[in-house]
Formats: C-alpha cells, sequence, structure tokens
C-alpha cells in the first residue's frame, strides 16, 4: 500500500485522477456539513491545504495538501449550489394562487394533452424569486424556448413517485415548485435565441419522421435519437417503465456511448481506418448535439459519448480513467446536485464507465452471439451497462424487474443499429419522402421488434 502510494505521488497522471477523486468526494460529502457551516468550514480546509501545496517542501506533504484542498473545494462547491433558507424561492409561493412570470429554458415538450416546459428567471406577484418552475400548459397560444411565460397558478412543491425521489431529482435540475393548470396564460416571443433555432430544427427533423415512419414507430425512433417520450402512449410509457428500458427514451449517455462505441469498432473495420473513422465519429457527435438541442441532457450525452471515443483513440487505460473522471468532476463543479440525486447523470456515468472497463472482456466470452453488424460489441457493452447500473436502479427505485435484465439483452445490442439506419433513413426523407420510407423498412422492422418485445414482458 504504501509504495502504491509513493508512484502516486511520483506520477503526474495518477496525481491528477487522485485530485479528480478527492473533489468529487468533497461534493458527496457536502450533504453531511451543517449548513451554517457549508460555506465558511470548506473555506478554512481550503486554504490550510493550499498554504501547505504552496510552502511545504516535503512532497509528500504537499501531494495531502493538494488532496485535502480538493475535498475542500468539493464541498465547498456543493454548499453554493444550496441556496440559504433566507432566501426567497418559488417553493415560498405554493398553495395558493399567484401571478407567475418567467422565461423557457427549457424544451417545449408537446402531446395530445399539452405542453410541458421549464421557466427560470422566475417573478411571483412582481418579485423577484429563486427557483424554476416546471408546467404544463395548453398548446395555444404556442410557446418556445426563450419565450417569457405570465400566467395564474396555484404552485405545488414536487412529491416523490412511487418511491422515486422525484422531488430531489427535480431540485438537482433548480425546479422547486410544479404548475398543473395555469389560467390566462400569456406569450411574450424572445430575442437571440440560438438553442431556440436548433430545437426548431430538431423539430423539423421530428415532424419528417412523422412522415417516413408510423406512429407508434416514429415517436420511438425520435425519443431514441434525441430524447423524450411524450408523444408515446400512456400504456406504452407504462411498458417501458415496467421493462426498465425507460433510458433508451431519453437523450441519454447511455445510449450515445452505445451508438459510439458500437460504430466506432465497425468503422475502424472499414477502409476509412482508426484515425479517420475517430474524425467521422467526432463530427457526428458535434452534429448531434447541435440538432438535438443542445440542451443540458443532451450535452452530457454528448459528453459522455466524446469520453469514450477519447478512450479509443488514446489507447491508454490510465489516461481513459482520468478522462471518465475530468468528465465527472467537471460535471460537478458546473453542477454539484447531480451527484446523488439525478439517476440519469448516475447511469450514464457508470455505464460508460463499465463499457470503457469490461465490455471488450466480455466480447471475448461471447462466441455465441453473432459478430455481424457489431452485435457482439453491443451485447457485450450492453451486459456490461446492464450489470454495473443494476445497483443504481435498485437503489433509487427500490426495486427492479426480474425482467429488466432480459428486456435490456434483447434491446440494447440492437440500439446502435437502429439509430444508425434510422439517421440514414432520416437523410433520405429530406431527399423525398418515398425514399426515407424505403430506406426505413430495417429501422421500422426492428422497431417493431423491441416494442412487442416491451409490450410483452411489460404487461406480463
Amino acid at each position: 500500500m504504501y509504495q502504491q502510494w509513493k508512484q502516486m505521488i511520483a506520477s503526474p497522471s495518477k496525481s491528477f485522477a487522485a485530485a479528480l477523486v478527492c473533489f468529487s468526494l468533497g461534493v458527496a460529502m457536502g450533504p453531511l456539513v451543517p449548513i451554517p457551516g457549508i460555506g465558511t468550514i470548506p473555506l478554512v480546509f481550503l486554504g490550510v491545504g493550499l498554504v501547505v501545496w504552496a510552502l511545504v517542501r516535503d512532497r509528500q506533504a504537499r501531494f495531502i495538501g493538494l488532496l485535502l484542498a480538493c475535498v475542500a473545494f468539493g464541498v465547498w462547491r456543493y454548499g453554493q449550489a444550496i441556496l440559504p433558507p433566507s432566501i426567497p424561492t418559488v417553493a415560498d409561493a405554493v398553495g395558493h394562487p399567484v401571478r407567475v412570470e418567467g422565461t423557457v429554458v427549457s424544451e417545449v415538450e408537446r402531446s395530445m394533452s399539452g405542453a410541458r416546459a421549464t421557466i427560470d428567471d422566475v417573478r411571483v406577484a412582481d418579485e423577484r424569486v429563486d427557483g424554476k418552475v416546471l408546467m404544463w400548459f395548453p398548446t395555444i397560444p404556442a410557446a418556445t424556448y426563450g419565450d417569457t411565460l405570465t400566467f395564474n397558478c396555484t404552485l405545488a412543491i414536487p412529491e416523490p413517485i412511487d418511491g422515486f425521489r422525484y422531488d430531489a431529482y427535480l431540485r438537482s435540475q433548480g425546479v422547486l415548485a410544479l404548475c398543473f393548470r395555469p389560467q390566462y396564460v400569456d406569450v411574450r416571443p424572445g430575442r437571440g435565441r440560438v438553442i431556440a433555432t436548433l430545437l426548431a430544427v430538431k423539430r423539423v427533423i421530428v415532424d419528417r419522421f412523422a412522415r417516413i415512419v408510423p406512429e407508434p414507430h416514429a415517436s420511438f425512433l425520435s425519443g431514441l435519437l434525441f430524447g423524450g417520450s411524450s408523444a408515446l402512449s400512456s400504456g406504452l410509457k407504462d411498458d417501458f417503465a415496467a421493462t426498465g428500458t425507460s433510458h433508451v427514451l431519453a437523450a441519454s449517455g447511455f445510449n450515445v456511448s452505445l451508438f459510439t462505441l458500437a460504430f466506432l469498432t465497425w468503422i475502424t473495420h472499414t477502409a476509412l481506418g482508426r484515425r479517420r473513422g475517430a474524425y467521422l465519429t467526432a463530427a457526428l457527435l458535434v452534429a448531434y448535439v447541435l440538432v438535438a438541442g443542445a440542451t443540458a441532457a443532451v450535452v452530457r450525452a454528448g459528453t459522455m459519448g466524446a469520453v469514450v471515443l477519447l478512450g479509443f483513440v488514446v489507447r491508454r487505460k490510465p489516461s481513459v480513467t482520468n478522462m471518465m473522471l475530468l468528465a465527472l468532476a467537471g460535471m460537478l463543479a458546473w453542477n454539484p446536485l447531480l451527484f446523488l440525486n439525478d439517476v440519469g447523470f448516475q447511469l450514464s456515468f457508470v455505464a460508460t464507465a463499465a463499457m470503457l472497463a469490461f465490455a471488450s472482456r466480455i466480447e471475448r466470452r461471447c462466441g455465441f452471439v453473432p459478430a455481424a453488424f457489431e452485435l457482439r460489441a453491443s451485447f457485450a457493452a450492453s451486459l456490461a451497462a446492464i450489470i454495473a447500473t443494476f445497483p443504481i436502479l435498485l437503489w433509487h427505485f427500490g426495486t427492479v424487474s426480474l425482467t429488466s435484465p432480459i428486456v435490456n439483452l434483447i434491446v440494447l445490442p440492437l440500439v446502435p443499429l437502429l439509430m444508425a439506419i434510422s439517421g440514414v433513413a432520416l437523410a433520405a426523407g429530406f431527399v423525398h419522402p418515398a425514399l426515407g420510407t424505403i430506406v426505413a423498412i430495417p429501422a421500422w422492422a426492428i422497431s417493431s421488434l423491441i416494442l412487442h418485445v416491451v409490450t410483452w414482458f411489460g404487461s406480463a
């Protein structure tokens, strides 16, 4: 153990990894620090650690000081994400009718029953308050990203749903109140909305899917590529939830990492080779983030895909570990509340790490799976991700369906192939809808298989 400690101090790569781990550990320790001292106590330790690191000559003592400073910085960063009790928030206005004004800061998800969006920069009775509001409202008048909404509503506090800490998840996104039935909704258009333009492009793409593929396959393929399940029937969404495959309908690092790994494995066996294949994959990732709207979930998914890409390029395990830890620390620095409360973040990170660490080992033992269309690589990556994420699902939901591993092992290896075919069919659909429909026939067939499996196991 002492020898490993000395190697860690001597190796810049291992020292960097240790610093990232300590910062992430500090974020995880944040909830254990009393609220009144969460801003001062970590700063004291941060200062002590930096002084030791800067002034002490002994290399081991300096390294300990650096790790102490990283832990303290993580605790302090968590404290900065917690709103002090003295600051007025939108949660203070729940329980009675109020006049609310705010700016739409999420994609507006539309369905037959209405629309859903998150608003920020909230004013309650003309008073500025902290926190976001998740609201459901009519599709008319139409609203989009960047618009300002004014309405009357009786706000409600988020609550857990069937054992899942939905309230904690929303709090990690900054949402502190809900609005279900707003009245007198007024929409004022916003200006200079780059993300709104990207989301409009996404809307055009989703509409094109609806022209080349029938429902429910169009909604399923759109959710697979860009996230979102609002257009699916409630029964089908319940079946996805019952089989533990709801993550397929999200813009998750799970899906993007799986596709990236399978696509890279395939592209390197073509005439493009490893380097040009990596460049093409990077271009596809950037295009995906932009076309999918560059929302927080999409950027996170793209980040996980980029980690897989970089790990594939460098082919050095320590470097891959550092890249995973750097991605983790970077996202936690942006939003420390993700660590404990955002199940999507946890699943994306753990699944990607498992794919990078164990997929190749599992693949060598999966000779019974056909290698065509990279099904064996996808199967191995899926199996690694399922095993690694099982404890997270059990922790958050209290129970996991016994059929969930079976359904995931059937569905997930097909995801990269389905995403690739859907992308090609979509491009053909913009040339001519009839051409897109013809190219989409294999995607239609795979989608039918997946939906039948999910429906059958979901109702079993």
